[in-house]
């Protein structure tokens, strides 16, 4: 009785540690691989968002009504990208660009791309993602509250426009999008935007080359 039971735990042990060793591989765990140009040309970077936000504040049109950078000098050094492979098909590219503050205020911005294997499986990916943010914005500030703004942008099956405040400041966005396969979120500190042109015009070229992107 004794030695059936301790071989049906071990069964069962390594039938569990097979499965969660499989799923990890799977779903989890990624290949890095190198970046190509067109991966590159995809991303949302720290120079791009810091041109296109000091163009904008130029133009009289947009004076005052709801952009606003934080005066920043760009290091393209802190920008760091990466792009994943998974052995269930998926892909994923990355950009984390923080700056050093100091004699420079912060600017952040983090953008994450998902191309999966299926719209369904791309739901998925996109609900953790929102989740996580959610989480650990919560977690690690709790003086950042979210606001939701659906009336300055949408995209895609679904999507999510916030603002995000400091006590009465706005002090940057969340941006997030899933359409069939392809998911994605660009969060950005230290510039804000809450026209909704120049959000489109933000987002919209990067959009464009998303929707026929497979990694």
């Amino acid at each position: 009785m004794l030695v059936t039971c301790g071989i049906i735990a071990a069964a069962f042990v390594v039938f569990c540690g097979g499965g969660a060793t499989l799923t990890y591989f799977l779903y989890i765990h990624g290949f890095e691989e190198p970046l190509t140009a067109r991966d590159r040309d995809l991303l949302v970077t720290a120079e791009r968002v810091e041109s296109f936000a000091r163009a904008k504040a130029r133009e009289v049109r947009f004076e005052g009504v709801g952009i606003r950078l934080i005066p920043v000098v760009i290091d393209p050094a802190l920008g760091k990208a990466r792009k994943v492979r998974h052995l269930d098909g998926s892909r994923e590219l990355e950009y984390e660009y923080k700056s050093s503050g100091g004699a420079t205020s912060v600017l952040g911005i983090t953008h994450i791309i998902g191309v999966d294997r299926s719209a369904e499986a791309a739901r998925y990916g996109y609900e953790g993602l929102d989740f996580g943010t959610s989480f650990r914005l919560r977690l690690e500030n709790k003086d950042i509250s979210q606001v939701e703004r659906a009336d300055l942008w949408s995209w895609g099956d679904t999507s999510r426009c916030i603002v995000l405040y400091k006590g009465d400041a706005p002090i940057g966005n969340i941006f997030m999008g899933c359409k069939g396969r392809r998911y994605f979120q660009l969060a950005i500190s230290g510039v804000y935007f809450d026209n909704a042109q120049a959000i489109r015009e933000l987002l919209q070229p990067f959009l464009q080359k998303l929707e026929s992107y497979e990694g």
